[in-house]
């Protein structure tokens, strides 16, 4: 049996068990885009051509994702005996790329920008810079998922596969909630951002969406299109949106504030995951931290 034929039996499978639409546009675009044009056929060479792919191409999490998924694949087609062997793929050895942040200027330069030409727009990259919301997260923001202080996310916006072939349409809209318990949460705003959302948006209906102040949404495509503008325009140089959310996150642990309540603020499913990505002193936090070992002095 051809390896695209046991793919399709497998999304089949998980359709019947009921896995969400957007995990299933995830797993399609997975499998089209990458397994299919990789494992003509599954041999030793070609797995070691697509993990090759994978570790040139791919930050850690992302590929241990893809390769969890097509180990799945494996194991549902020797389960269902598609396949006369068992087939496990190995996670290579970790070459961690160091988390991209602003820098203080650069987050001293966005912050006063954003602040100083205020809009639902610039609220929204603003409240990300303060909270470390995911780009589909800060799409599906109405304001009424804004209350006495809280952000609460209960929703995620995303662009997907769209499995209605009766329709011309490639890819769908899909507004669901995210895919983990731990991400639905409520996250405390700052004072100062409390007082301009209330000045910004006392006028508005409950269902606006925060980034347009209407009932229409904006697509995280066109989030990091206009984002790209305004870095462009303020002259920082580019990085990407969720950029805003490593500095968030990495500004916290300088802070101080506890991993436990940084993991469950950023919508992590455990702490490790926290202390993996962003504990990892810089060189000023290390010299911060030998101050304190208290030795007056040498003699």
């Amino acid at each position: 049996m051809q390896f695209s034929e046991i793919c399709s039996l497998y999304l089949r499978e998980k359709r019947l068990e009921g896995v969400k639409v957007s995990t299933l546009s995830n797993y399609t675009y997975t499998i089209e885009s990458l397994f299919l044009p990789y494992l003509t056929n599954l041999s030793e060479a070609n797995f070691y051509r697509l993990i090759e792919y994978l570790l040139e191409n791919f930050a850690r999490k992302t590929m241990i994702d893809k390769i969890i998924l097509l180990n799945d694949i494996l194991r549902f087609a020797y389960n269902k005996k598609l396949i006369l062997e068992t087939i496990t793929l190995p996670v290579p050895k970790e070459n961690r790329k160091k988390i991209e942040i602003f820098n203080d200027s650069e987050k001293d330069i966005l912050q006063g920008y954003l602040i100083r030409h205020l809009d639902f727009f610039h609220f929204g990259v603003l409240l990300c810079l303060f909270t470390g919301l995911r780009v589909g997260e800060l799409a599906a923001l109405q304001k009424k998922h804004i209350q006495n202080g809280l952000v609460t996310i209960k929703q995620t916006l995303q662009r997907v596969k769209n499995f209605n072939h009766e329709s011309n349409k490639k890819t769908v809209i899909l507004i669901d909630a995210p895919k983990t318990h731990c991400s639905m949460r409520e996250i405390p705003l700052l004072d100062d951002l409390s007082i301009i959302f209330e000045n910004l948006y006392s006028n508005l209906e409950s269902d606006c969406y925060i980034l347009t102040g209407t009932r229409d949404y904006m697509e995280p495509r066109t989030i990091e299109r206009r984002y790209k503008s305004l870095l462009e325009g303020i002259g920082i140089n580019y990085k990407v949106f969720h950029t805003l959310r490593h500095t968030f996150a990495t500004n916290c642990v300088k802070a101080g504030i506890d991993i436990k309540t940084l993991s469950e603020i950023l919508g992590h499913a455990s702490v490790k995951i926290t202390l993996e990505r962003y504990v990892h002193s810089d060189v000023e936090m290390k010299r911060e931290a030998m101050k304190k070992l208290g030795i007056a002095k040498l003699s």
